[in-house]
């Protein structure tokens, strides 16, 4: 059985670009990148601005990834910061030992589906 999905990566192209730039996705690219490229200097702003930008009332429990790295990077341990990024970026990825829970779909346009074809051929 042969099965071919026709147009899904342009129809989850769409889903996933947004006109509108999203702060706390570039803090999060910063982020990695400064712990990548070993400035801790950077990743602590980068760190900084994303709890800056948190929702109001946003909270992360004491014992979380998020909280171990910004621990890591106050104390500048940037190799266990480095760890800490390298796990997160593994999990986003499906590649973590945890699963990584999906976005739910977004609701199709009114007047017709995304656009995704599936052709089953047995």
């Amino acid at each position: 059985m042969a099965i071919s999905n026709i147009n899904a990566q342009a129809g989850m192209n769409r889903l996933m670009a947004s006109s509108t730039p999203n702060p706390q996705v570039q803090n999060a690219k910063d982020l990695v990148h400064a712990v990548r490229a070993g400035d801790v200097t950077a990743a602590q702003q980068a760190y900084a601005s994303i709890v800056k930008a948190a929702p109001e009332g946003a909270t992360w429990p004491k014992d979380s990834a998020f909280a171990d790295l910004g621990k890591a990077l106050a104390k500048g341990d940037l190799a266990a910061a480095k760890t800490i990024v390298v796990e997160a970026v593994k999990a986003a990825r499906g590649q973590g030992t945890d699963p990584v829970p999906m976005p739910a779909p977004a609701p199709a346009p009114a007047g017709g589906a995304v656009g995704s074809v599936l052709n089953v051929a047995a």
